[in-house]
C-alpha cells in the first residue's frame, strides 16, 4: 500500500510540475520529455501485446508503401523506356523507310462530235530506285550481289550502261528516291509501259522466289521497298546466290497522246511535257476540268516491320465532247494540202500562197465543226518544226535565239551600271523618258544593234527566233489573226440598209462610169476598164461585188447606222469563243465620229476596218439564218470520270441582229451571186477537168482586201458560203493569204479551192442536188468573170488623175500600229518546255508580219492601191 500511494503521490507531483511549467516550456520553446503512462500490474501482460501488434501494422504498411512505389517506379521506367525506345525506333525506321509520292490524276479525255477520241491519257510509270535499300541489303551476310544482281536486271530490261547505272546507285547510297532518267533519254522514252513492266514483274519474281524462305524479318523490312516492275523477263538471267532484285519500283503517269496528229491541232492543242497543264487550244481553255486532283501516297515501316500504307486517292478529270467532226475535219484537210501545192518547171513541189485556213460552222447554233490551216502541227511533238522550215532556216532561228537573249542580259547589265551612276551622281530622273532614252542609246552602241529596232528592242519580225516561229505555227490565226475583209464586208451593209427599210433587193443604182468622186478622190469600181457595172439593182451589185453602188448605200445609211450595225454584227468584240487567244479588233473600227465621208464609202465596200475569220464568218452566220446571232463555242458537254453529263452546252443567243424577211433577201442575193455573178466558181469542182456541180443550192461572196502597207500590193482572197443556201446547214469560209500560184488574179483561186471542198465533202455532210445529173462538164470559156478586183491597177485617183491615198483602219488612239502580242512578243510567247504563259491575246491588231500594217493615226493615210471585191 505504501507503494502504491507513494506511485500516486509522484504522480500527483508530475502533474502539479506539468502545470506550473507549461508556460515556460512554450516560450522557451523547449520540448519536454512526456510523462510515463501509468502501469498497472495487472494489464502488463496484456498491453505489450497490443504495442507488438502496432509496430508490426506500422512495419507491414510502410513495407507497402515501399513495394507500391519500387512497382510504380518499375512501372514508369519501363513505359518511359518503351515510349524512348519506340519514339526513336520510329524516328530511325522513318528516316530509313519512309515514302511519299504523288498519284498523278488521269486528265480527261477529248472527244469529237462523234465520241471518236482525240486526245487521251495512257498510263504510264516512271522508273524509281532506291540506292540505300539496295546497299544495305548488298551489306548483309548472304546477300552479297544484290547490286550486281539489280543493276544487270535493269540495265538488261532497258538496254541501258550498267557502269553508268552502278555509279549512281553507288554516289547516291544514301538517298532512298532517284526519279532515274538515263543522259540521252527522251521525256517520252523514259516512261515505261504497262506491258514492260509486267514484263519486270516476272524476271523480279524469278529471281526474288527461291530466296523467300530464307528471308528473316529483318532481311523483309529492308527490302520492303522492291521493286515493282520493269520489262524483258529473261530465262536465262543468272544472279549470284542469295542476290536479290531490290531497291526498284515505279510511280505512274499518264502521258497525253493524240490519235489523229496534226488533224485539229489549232482547235485541241496540247499540254505540258509532264500533260500537268494545258498550254493551247481546248487543253488550255478546259484546263481546270480536264487535269483533276492529284492525291498522294505515304508508305512506312512500323516497330513490328510491318509495310504501312496511306493513300488519299487521286480524281480524274472530267472529260469533253466537242463539236468538231474529225472526219469532215479530214477531208477538209486532205483537199486543201492537195491545192496548196503546186509543180514548178522544174518539177518541184512549191506553195501557192503564204498560207491558208478554213472554218467550218454551223449557222444555226454557232458549233464550230472544223478548223483547218497549212501550219496544223504535230500535236504529240509540237517542238518539231522541221514540217515548216529548212534546216538552215532552223539554224538561224536558233542563233537568233541565242543572241536575243545575250542582247537582254547585255541591256539588263548595262542598265544596271548607268543606274548606279545615277544614284551615285542623284542628277539622273528615273523617269519613263530616260529609260526610254537609255535603252536607245545601250542599243545603238551595242555589237547587236543591226538586230533591233529603233526603240532599241530585238526585231522579231526581221530576226525571228525558235520561240517566236514556234508561237507563230501554235497559235491559232483564225480567232487571233484580223485583217480588212473586203466584200465579204458588203453582206453587213445590204442587210443594214435592208433591214432599215432604206432599199430594197430592187433598188436601182448607176455605175455607168465604173467610179465615184468622194470629195476630191475619184474610187472606182473593179469594173473600171470595162466601163462600169451599168444600171444595177441592190441584189445584182451584191453579185456582181460593185463598189459604187455600196458607197452610196453607204452613203445612204450614215455613219451612226452603219456603226451601230457594225456593232450589232459583234465587229469590234470577242465572240467569246471557247478558245485562248481570241483577238477583239478593238480599236480597229472607225467610231461614227471618225467616219468621214471617204472613210465611210470605203468601209462600206469592207475597207478600212479590221475583222477575225470567227467574227466574220459569226456575223454571216447571223444573215442568213434568220437573223439570230450565235455564239461561236467548240464544247458541246462536259462528262464526269463514269461518262455521264455533268454539263450540257447549249447554243448561246447573243442577239437577233435582223429579221428573219431581211434575212431572207440576203440569202436570194448571195444565192444570186453564185449562179449569175462573181461568185460562180464556188460550183466548179475540178477545173482543170472542166468538172462543175449543178444543182446544188450554194450562196456566198467573195472578198479581195489589200494588205499593208499599201505599196507592197500584197493580197488577201476569201470566200464565205453556205450550202444548202434556201435552208443553210454549214457554212465555209476560207481565206488565203498571198497567193502566187498560176498566177490567177482577184477571188477565182480561192473560188476553186471553195468549190473542191464542197464538192469533197457534199457526200459525208449529205448535200444533194436538185437535178438527176448532179456533176456536168462546162465551157470554161461561157463562166461569168470571178475576177472583181484590178489587178494592181489603183481603185483610187485624185482630181488630177494621181494616185489618191486610200483610208486605212483606224489604230488605237496615241499608240502604235502593231498594238498588240507583236507590240512586246516576249510577254506572249509559250514554251512546253518553259513556264506555262497565256497565249497571245490581240485586242488590236495582230503581227504587223502576219496579215497587216496598221498606220498610228487614223488621219494617217499612205499612198496606196486598193482593190475590192
Amino acid at each position: 500500500m505504501h507503494n502504491m500511494k507513494t506511485f500516486r503521490s509522484d504522480e500527483n507531483q508530475i502533474k502539479n510540475k506539468t502545470k506550473t511549467t507549461q508556460l515556460a516550456d512554450k516560450k522557451r520553446n523547449v520540448k519536454k520529455k512526456k510523462p510515463a503512462k501509468k502501469i498497472y500490474r495487472t494489464n502488463a501482460k496484456k498491453d505489450t501485446g497490443k504495442l507488438a501488434n502496432r509496430i508490426n501494422s506500422r512495419m507491414r504498411l510502410v513495407a507497402g508503401l515501399v513495394a507500391f512505389c519500387m512497382a510504380a517506379l518499375v512501372v514508369y521506367i519501363g513505359i518511359r523506356a518503351a515510349l524512348t525506345n519506340e519514339v526513336y525506333e520510329r524516328k530511325a525506321l522513318s528516316q530509313m523507310n519512309y515514302s511519299s509520292s504523288t498519284l498523278v490524276a488521269k486528265s480527261g479525255e477529248i472527244y469529237d462530235t462523234n465520241m471518236t477520241p482525240i486526245a487521251v491519257s495512257n498510263r504510264v510509270y516512271i522508273l524509281i530506285i532506291d540506292p540505300k535499300v539496295i546497299m544495305e541489303t548488298e551489306a548483309i551476310e548472304g546477300r552479297k550481289g544484290t547490286l550486281e544482281t539489280t543493276v544487270k536486271a535493269i540495265a538488261q530490261c532497258f538496254d541501258l550502261d550498267e557502269a553508268a547505272l552502278t555509279n549512281t546507285i553507288t554516289q547516291s547510297a544514301d538517298k532512298n528516291y532517284i526519279r532515274y532518267v538515263p543522259e540521252g533519254w527522251t521525256s517520252k522514252k523514259y516512261l515505261v509501259t504497262e506491258s514492260q513492266k509486267e514484263a519486270f514483274d516476272a524476271l523480279e519474281e524469278k529471281v526474288n522466289s527461291t530466296e523467300k524462305k530464307k528471308e528473316t524479318k529483318t532481311t523483309e523490312a529492308q527490302s520492303v521497298q522492291e521493286t515493282e516492275g520493269i520489262s524483258s523477263a529473261d530465262e536465262e538471267f543468272e544472279n549470284p546466290e542469295g542476290a536479290k532484285i531490290v531497291g526498284v519500283w515505279f510511280e505512274t503517269e499518264y502521258q497525253r497522246y493524240y490519235p489523229y496528229g496534226n488533224l485539229a491541232s489549232k482547235v485541241i492543242g496540247f499540254t505540258t511535257k509532264d500533260s500537268s497543264e494545258g498550254i493551247w487550244g481546248l487543253e488550255r481553255y478546259y484546263n481546270e476540268e480536264l487535269r483533276g486532283t492529284n492525291g498522294r501516297s505515304y508508305s512506312y515501316i512500323d516497330s513490328s516491320k510491318n509495310l504501312i500504307r496511306d493513300v488519299i486517292e487521286p480524281t480524274d478529270g472530267y472529260s469533253l465532247v466537242s463539236t468538231i467532226d474529225m472526219n469532215l475535219t479530214k477531208i477538209l484537210s486532205d483537199t486543201a494540202s492537195e491545192w496548196f501545192y503546186e509543180t514548178d518547171e522544174n518539177g518541184e513541189r512549191v506553195r501557192t500562197a503564204k498560207s491558208y485556213s478554213i472554218l467550218a460552222m454551223d449557222p444555226n447554233t454557232g458549233a464550230i465543226k472544223a478548223m483547218v490551216t497549212d501550219t496544223d502541227y504535230d500535236l504529240n511533238n509540237p517542238n518539231d518544226l522541221s514540217s515548216f522550215y529548212t534546216d538552215e532556216e532552223l539554224a538561224t532561228f536558233a542563233d537568233n535565239e541565242v543572241k536575243s537573249e545575250e542582247y537582254e542580259k547585255y541591256l539588263e547589265k548595262e542598265q544596271e551600271k548607268l543606274k548606279e551612276q545615277a544614284e551615285a551622281s542623284k542628277e539622273k530622273a528615273d523617269d519613263d523618258d530616260s529609260s526610254t532614252q537609255d535603252i536607245i542609246e545601250i542599243a545603238t552602241a551595242s555589237p547587236y544593234a543591226a538586230y533591233l529596232n529603233e526603240k532599241g528592242e530585238w526585231d522579231h519580225s526581221a530576226y525571228p527566233t525558235t520561240t517566236d516561229v514556234k508561237n507563230e505555227i501554235w497559235r491559232n490565226g483564225i480567232i487571233s489573226n484580223s485583217f480588212e475583209p473586203g466584200s465579204t464586208g458588203k453582206v453587213l451593209t445590204y442587210a443594214a440598209a435592208i433591214e432599215e427599210g432604206l432599199i430594197t433587193e430592187d433598188t436601182q443604182f448607176d455605175d455607168s462610169e465604173g467610179y465615184l468622186n468622194i470629195g476630191r478622190t475619184m474610187v472606182k469600181c473593179h469594173n473600171y476598164a470595162l466601163g462600169g457595172c451599168g444600171i444595177i439593182d441592190a441584189k445584182d451589185a451584191v453579185a456582181q461585188s460593185c463598189n459604187v453602188a455600196f458607197m452610196e448605200i453607204g452613203k445612204i445609211l450614215g455613219p451612226e447606222l452603219f456603226v451601230k450595225y457594225q456593232q450589232l454584227h459583234n465587229f469590234g468584240q470577242k465572240t467569246g469563243i471557247d478558245l485562248p487567244g481570241e483577238a477583239s479588233c478593238e480599236g480597229l473600227l472607225y467610231t461614227a465620229d471618225q467616219l468621214g465621208e471617204i472613210e465611210l464609202a470605203t468601209s462600206a465596200f469592207g475597207q478600212c476596218y479590221n475583222v477575225t475569220m470567227i467574227q466574220m464568218a459569226a456575223s454571216f452566220c447571223a444573215d442568213i439564218n434568220g437573223g439570230y446571232y450565235y455564239k461561236p463555242y467548240t464544247v458541246e458537254s462536259i462528262l464526269d470520270q463514269d461518262g455521264n453529263v455533268v454539263e450540257s452546252v447549249k447554243p448561246t443567243l447573243v442577239r437577233q441582229i435582223i429579221s428573219e424577211e431581211t434575212s431572207a433577201t440576203v440569202r436570194r442575193a448571195l444565192e444570186y451571186a453564185v449562179t449569175n455573178g462573181t461568185v460562180y466558181g464556188v460550183q466548179v469542182a475540178d477545173r482543170e477537168n472542166g468538172v462543175k456541180m449543178d444543182g446544188y443550192d450554194f450562196g456566198g461572196k467573195t472578198g479581195t482586201a489589200q494588205k499593208l502597207p499599201r505599196s507592197e500590193d500584197k493580197y488577201i482572197i476569201s470566200l464565205i458560203s453556205a450550202a444548202p443556201i434556201s435552208s443553210p446547214q454549214l457554212v465555209l469560209y476560207v481565206v488565203v493569204d498571198e497567193y502566187e500560184g498560176n498566177d490567177e488574179d482577184g477571188s477565182a483561186p480561192v473560188q476553186y479551192l471553195s468549190g473542191r471542198l464542197w464538192y469533197a465533202i457534199k457526200d459525208y455532210i449529205g448535200l444533194y442536188s436538185e437535178l438527176d445529173a448532179d456533176v456536168n462538164e462546162y465551157d470554161w470559156q461561157s463562166v461569168p468573170s470571178s475576177d472583181d478586183s484590178m489587178s494592181g491597177e489603183s481603185l483610187f485617183t485624185d482630181s488630177q488623175g494621181d494616185e489618191a491615198a486610200l483610208p486605212v483602219p483606224p489604230a488605237v488612239a496615241a499608240k502604235d500600229q502593231t498594238d498588240s502580242a507583236a507590240e512586246n512578243p516576249d510577254e506572249n510567247i509559250i514554251d512546253p518546255e518553259a513556264a506555262i504563259a497565256d497565249p497571245a491575246d490581240a485586242n488590236a491588231a495582230p503581227d504587223s508580219n502576219d496579215v497587216i500594217d496598221l498606220p498610228a493615226q487614223p488621219d494617217v493615210q499612205p499612198a496606196a492601191d486598193a482593190n475590192a471585191q
